[in-house]
C-alpha cells in the first residue's frame, strides 16, 4: 500500500473483503436458499444524509454498528489490522452497539436515516439477512459489485446467494448461514 492513499470507499471495500474472506475460510457448507421479497411498486426516496470522503493523507474513522456487545467486532477489527498493518496509519474503527439485537440495530439506523443525521449513520452495519432487503430497496446500501467482479468467481455459490439482493451485491456475510451480514451504508 506504500505510495497509495486509501479513500473511504477503498477502505470499506478492503475491510469488507477481508471480513468476507475470513468468514469463507472459517466456514463451509451451503445454506438453504431463501425467498426474495417482492420489490415495492414505488421507488422510495433517499434521505439527504451524505458524508464527504476524507481528503487523502488524513486518518479516516469508520463507524461499525453491531448488536449485542462490541467484543466480537473489536476482535475482528484487531485481526484485520494485524493482517493489513498499513490500515493502522490510515484508519480507525469506531464500534457502536446499536442495541441487544438485530431489530434494535435496524431501528436505530432507520431513525438516523429518517432524521438525515449523518453523524449517527454508520459506514458499516451488521444486519440479519431478513433486514437486508429493506435497506437495499431504499437504496441505502453501497453497491459492492466491483469487489465481487474481481473475487466472486472464487467464492461458493451459497455465499454469493447470501450477499445479493435483486441481482446486486449489497453485503458481505460473516458466516455461511442466513445471518448475520455486514452491509455498507451508501453515504454519498
Amino acid at each position: 500500500m506504500t505510495g497509495k492513499h486509501l479513500t473511504r470507499r477503498s477502505m470499506l471495500k478492503l475491510a469488507g473483503l477481508s471480513l468476507f474472506g475470513a468468514a469463507v475460510a472459517a466456514c463451509g457448507g451451503t445454506p438453504a436458499p431463501t425467498a426474495t421479497p417482492a420489490k415495492p411498486a414505488a421507488e422510495p426516496t433517499k434521505p439527504v444524509a451524505a458524508a464527504t470522503p476524507a481528503p487523502s493523507g488524513k486518518m479516516v474513522t469508520l463507524k461499525l454498528m453491531c448488536w449485542g456487545g462490541d467484543a466480537n467486532a473489536v476482535a475482528r477489527d484487531v485481526a484485520l489490522r494485524q493482517a493489513y498493518p498499513d490500515l493502522n496509519s490510515t484508519s480507525k474503527t469506531e464500534v457502536i452497539v446499536g442495541g441487544p439485537g438485530d431489530f434494535d440495530v435496524a431501528q436505530k439506523l432507520r431513525l438516523a436515516l429518517a432524521a438525515g443525521d449523518k453523524n449517527n449513520i454508520p459506514d458499516m452495519v451488521q444486519f440479519n439477512k431478513t433486514q437486508v432487503p429493506e435497506f437495499a430497496i431504499s437504496g441505502e446500501l453501497l453497491d459492492l459489485g466491483p469487489s465481487y467482479d474481481t473475487y466472486g468467481k472464487d467464492l461458493y455459490d451459497g455465499a454469493l446467494a447470501l450477499v445479493k439482493y435483486a441481482g446486486k451485491y449489497v453485503c458481505f456475510p460473516f458466516e455461511l448461514r442466513a445471518y448475520p451480514n455486514l452491509a455498507f451504508v451508501d453515504r454519498r
